[in-house]
């Protein structure tokens, strides 16, 4: 599948599916740092949000799980435009990146 933000097709794991699809792909990595002296390091994960409705060719990037991302909800507002009901409900903050299931869900349910 393409990815708006990606040249090559990627391997995502597929969260929802209806009208729209939600989608997530995972990227991996090993952080290392120096504490007093002491070399360590972690295991981060990030998710990368991607949302396709059937007919579209490629599938639009929403934003990540990280703490702080920008701009989820001007992408999701621009991609859900059609639902009016779904964008007051992110622009009053009801629904917000941490709800992209039910958001999702939600607009499965109850837009055209």
């Amino acid at each position: 599948m393409m990815l708006s933000n990606k040249e090559d097709a990627k391997v995502v794991k597929r969260l929802e599916v209806g009208k729209v699809s939600l989608f997530y792909l995972s990227k991996k990595g090993y952080r290392t740092h120096g504490i007093n002296g002491q070399n360590s390091g972690y295991v981060s994960a990030t998710n990368n949000m991607y949302v396709k409705r059937g007919h579209e060719a490629v599938a639009t990037h929403l934003g990540s799980n990280k703490l702080v991302s920008k701009n989820f909800k001007k992408a999701a507002t621009e991609y859900f435009k059609d639902c009016i009901s779904l964008v007051e409900k992110l622009d009053k903050k009801e629904f917000t990146k941490w709800d992209i299931r039910e958001i999702i869900r939600y607009y499965n349910r109850e837009c055209e």
